[in-house]
């Protein structure tokens, strides 16, 4: 069709720009700004299409994309992400279903930051709102709301344009950073798993092994104790024999004579294997002690001596131990009481003061100093304590009821000897 203004024609110049209106726009084309420039703002499908993939991209997840998208078309059930982001992004080109759905749904959600967005009156204002925007966390919204505002022109739109655009790079950049950090740190909790199963495997076999271990102790202390009870009862068996042939027997007689010797040897030997099982069971016992806390009450009452008319006689005196186990006490206690003496005990410093020894120091008669149980000054105080006064005072080697018993018989004997 030829134009109907011919150049040359008087005030053709002046018509142009209203012909050039008058043009029909192609299809997904947004009108030019002379158009929407004004008090209304742009609708979703009037922006340019460069501006519909970082609205739809920015504005929303893929989850709900997706149910958008099922309410106005049918989607394929293996849909990629992708495919799902260009069909919308295209819907949205014109006044599609879709479109306007996207369009009240992106109405209704940021409807507080577009009332705020249209306190500006001046494409200068509305670049001072989109820049303050982004040092924010609601990018989606003041997307949406510049983009739409009627003041934003094109160097505006450009802008903005290129700002979401640059943050999407950077975004994606960062995504896959933080992938890779978080495959690192995933790997290293399964390394850490790991170990942590390996210990715990190991503990298990350390308490297995521990276990096993005071289970054969016990079972050794228990062997240990009937022994005791075996040759105690053994040798107060032969003791009477022997009292037996003693009293019946009136006239030398040398086949008498020989049994009773071997009695007698059978005797010693029967004693001198119930001193090695005490020490023994002694042993056993503070093993078992050290392994499984408090060493049980048996244990005391199997090591007390098997013979008290062996140790002496102490006829009131008063026998002072300094030291020892706690769980003993009442184990010494009732030696020195089965020999007629009274018994004193301090601890050696350990928990009671030490200045309150002297008392007892010159309370005693006979001190027993349980070398490996008291503090070093207590040592020290007692042995130049007794030392100055002439007290008798042996150390004892070990804490055990045996060891105590013996002190008491060796300090009888030195007293027998500096008597005689």
């Amino acid at each position: 069709m030829p134009d109907p203004t011919p150049a040359g024609l008087p005030g053709t110049a002046d018509l142009a720009p209203l012909l050039a209106q008058l043009r029909p726009r192609k299809n997904g084309e947004a009108p030019p700004p002379s158009e929407w420039r004004g008090s209304r703002r742009r609708r979703l499908w009037e922006l340019p299409h460069k501006c519909h993939c970082p609205v739809v991209g920015v504005c929303f997840g893929l989850a709900e994309l997706r149910t958008l998208l099922e309410r106005c078309m049918y989607l394929e059930p293996r849909i990629s992400n992708y495919d799902l982001h260009t069909t919308a992004v295209t819907e949205c080109a014109s006044r599609s279903p879709l479109a306007e759905l996207l369009q009240r749904d992106l109405e209704e959600r940021y409807a507080l930051t577009v009332r705020r967005f249209a306190l500006a009156k001046s494409t200068a204002e509305l670049g001072v709102l989109w820049r303050e925007a982004l040092a924010g966390e609601d990018l989606p919204a003041s997307l949406w709301a510049a983009w739409t505002h009627p003041r934003c022109d094109d160097t505006l739109e450009r802008e903005i344009f290129g700002k979401v655009h640059m943050l999407q790079h950077q975004l994606g950049c960062a995504a896959r950073q933080d992938h890779a950090k978080l495959r690192q740190l995933a790997d290293a909790l399964g390394s850490m798993r790991e170990e942590k199963d390996g210990l715990i495997l190991a503990q298990q076999r350390i308490q297995q092994t521990a276990e096993t271990n005071q289970r054969e102790l016990r079972a050794a202390l228990s062997e240990s104790q009937n022994e005791i009870v075996r040759l105690r009862a053994l040798a107060e068996e032969r003791g009477k024999e022997l009292a037996r042939w003693r009293e019946t027997s009136t006239e030398p007689d040398l086949d008498w004579r020989g049994r009773a010797q071997a009695a007698e040897e059978l005797l010693r030997q029967s004693r001198r294997r119930q001193v090695a099982l005490e020490k023994e069971n002694a042993a056993l016992c503070q093993l078992v002690e050290e392994r499984s806390g408090p060493r049980p009450a048996e244990c005391d009452s199997a090591a007390r001596p098997a013979n008290p008319e062996v140790l002496p006689q102490l006829t009131g005196k008063a026998v002072l131990c300094v030291g020892g186990r706690s769980g003993q006490v009442e184990a010494y206690r009732a030696v020195v009481e089965r020999c007629g003496g009274r018994f004193l005990h301090h601890d050696g410093g350990l928990e009671e003061n030490a200045h309150r020894i002297d008392a007892n120091l010159a309370a005693a008669d006979v001190v027993i100093c349980q070398a490996g149980c008291i503090s070093h000054g207590a040592y020290w105080r007692v042995k130049d304590w007794c030392k100055r006064r002439g007290t008798p005072c042996l150390f004892a080697k070990s804490p055990g009821v045996t060891a105590f018993s013996r002190c008491l018989a060796t300090m009888a004997g030195e007293s027998a000897e500096s008597s005689g």
